[in-house]
């Protein structure tokens, strides 16, 4: 943890991470939301852009080695998630 804030990073930026995981993020005092990563480069800065988020990614092994995360919230749909 980068000293009393959680570093956050999102993964997927469409309308579920805009309308209901970043807003409340971005209102919490105890975390920075600090990388959005989205496969799509163009949606994924226009999303740290949108939102005064520092960094945008399209390789989640990238932000991830770049980023030092403490949470990530995974925004995207059910079938692209890896199986159990």
């Amino acid at each position: 943890m980068s000293g009393n804030r959680l570093r956050f990073g999102i993964v997927g930026c469409g309308q579920i991470a805009q309308d209901s995981h970043i807003p409340p993020i971005l209102k919490n005092k105890n975390v920075s939301l600090v990388a959005v990563c989205d496969k799509d480069e163009g949606l994924a800065k226009k999303v740290a852009a949108k939102f005064k988020i520092p960094g945008s990614y399209v390789n989640l092994g990238e932000m991830l080695k770049s980023e030092k995360l403490d949470v990530v919230s995974i925004c995207v749909p059910p079938w692209i998630h890896a199986s159990a």
